[in-house]
């Protein structure tokens, strides 16, 4: 009997374990309006094989239908992970799921499988909708390093609102003055920090935002590199030396930063037909594959675009070495081409980073569509069945024959009245 209950005491307790093996995902709340900005931290005690990407992380509705969305990631470490993504303001009230699929891990014999996890989220229209970008901030930096960043702030809601910032970490410095956010409207504070000089190696903390009876919690995280303390020299009283020091650094940064961007596609360029009334949307992702983070990124239409085409975002305060992000593009927004488009979505930073992606929208003209009108007949008339074509053919002949007869017929009566 007592075999029995140890048995049992080790089936419990493996079962425990194997629970554990997941990943969690916690979101900053579970109700959002449309518009305002989802954060979801995801923890993993799973052995990846691959580290997480957007590609994983998917928002559906009820019926298992994908939902474009323009989402970051940022990663913290190999089991840590930050999603953020924006409501999109077309989304009807109801439950939707944050979904991750198809994650492969390595089993504790060796083998792998595949994790899929979902989280419900509730959509509920209300007045007051808040975005911001970043929706946390992860840095990691040198002993003499304090980074800041500037936080945009953008109301796509249907009311006016004040707001507040405030903190819950010494080193986190935020403007505390109440501002109004108007509709349609953005507003970009400026966040510091104060970590020079101290003897951590990680600091946590949160910038909180309050508005109209919600909030946020923007995490802020700073891990030093300890490899670069080797490096370091005794401060001397010759003030300029740090400056020059910076400087030069900073110009290495934006040597390195024209090539630290990149679009995750193949394609070189946009090129699209469409017609009058016809409305085209995607997204486009994009990587910072360098080494240093890129700060205050602007995204911009030329040409004869801004007519026809809208971005889901024009800024973005920053994008970390290795994170992906993704831009919704809407083509004939307004349902109303009237013509030929042309231009450059380009993308800039602070630190001099160049990305251009040429597009062009063409209006099909009314020939074209006549002329795809045209070939349809001739497709269907291709589906008859051999056998009606056979009958129809004889009926002709048949008919053709008859007259033929009823003419010779016809011209020897008349002959003989004439004999």
């Amino acid at each position: 009997m007592k075999r029995i209950f140890f048995l049992i005491f080790l089936l419990s307790i493996s079962c425990v374990f194997a629970q554990n093996q997941e990943i969690t995902l916690t979101p900053s709340r579970t109700g959002y309006s449309q518009g305002e900005t989802v954060q979801i931290h995801i923890l993993s005690s799973l052995d990846l094989i691959s580290p997480l990407s957007t590609s994983n992380l998917k928002l559906i509705d009820n019926r298992s239908s994908s939902i474009p969305i323009a989402q970051g990631l940022t990663r913290i470490s190999a089991n840590e992970y930050y999603s953020y993504f924006d409501i999109p303001t077309v989304l009807k009230d109801g439950e939707y799921f944050f979904k991750i699929l198809s994650v492969r891990y390595r089993k504790s014999d060796g083998t792998s499988a595949l994790y899929t996890t979902s989280l419900p989220l509730i959509v509920r229209n209300t007045p007051y909708s808040l975005s911001m970008r970043p929706a946390i901030f992860f840095k990691t930096i040198s002993r003499l390093e304090q980074p800041g960043f500037q936080l945009v702030l953008s109301n796509h809601g249907a009311s006016d609102f004040v707001l507040t910032l405030s903190t819950d970490a010494s080193f986190i410095k935020v403007p505390t003055a109440p501002q109004t956010l108007h509709v349609g409207e953005s507003i970009t504070p400026t966040i510091t920090t104060l970590v020079v000089g101290k003897t951590e190696t990680t600091f946590s903390g949160n910038v909180i935002i309050n508005y109209d009876g919600s909030s946020y919690a923007l995490p802020v995280t700073l891990k030093r590199e300890e490899a670069l303390q080797t490096q370091e020299k005794t401060p001397t009283p010759n003030t300029s030396a740090p400056v020059l020091s910076s400087v030069q650094e900073q110009q290495a940064q934006e040597q390195q930063a024209s090539a630290s961007l990149a679009f995750l596609t193949s394609l070189k360029e946009i090129n699209r037909t469409l017609k009058k009334d016809q409305l085209l949307e995607g997204t486009l992702p994009f990587k910072n594959t360098g080494e240093t983070s890129l700060h205050l990124l602007r995204f911009e239409l030329t040409g004869t675009l801004p007519e026809v085409v809208s971005l889901s975002q024009t800024q973005l305060a920053q994008l970390d070495p290795g994170e992906i992000h993704e831009l919704t593009l809407t083509f004939n927004k307004n349902k109303d081409l009237r013509k030929n488009y042309q231009g450059t979505l380009k993308i800039t930073s602070k630190e001099g980073t160049s990305l251009e992606l040429p597009i062009a929208l063409v209006l099909q003209n009314k020939k074209e569509e006549q002329l795809a009108q045209e070939v349809l007949p001739t497709e269907v008339s291709s589906t008859v069945p051999p056998s009606s074509l056979s009958t129809r053919r004889w009926v002709i002949i048949s008919i053709i024959s008859v007259i033929i007869l009823l003419g010779i017929g016809f011209y020897f009566i008349r002959k003989r009245k004439v004999v």
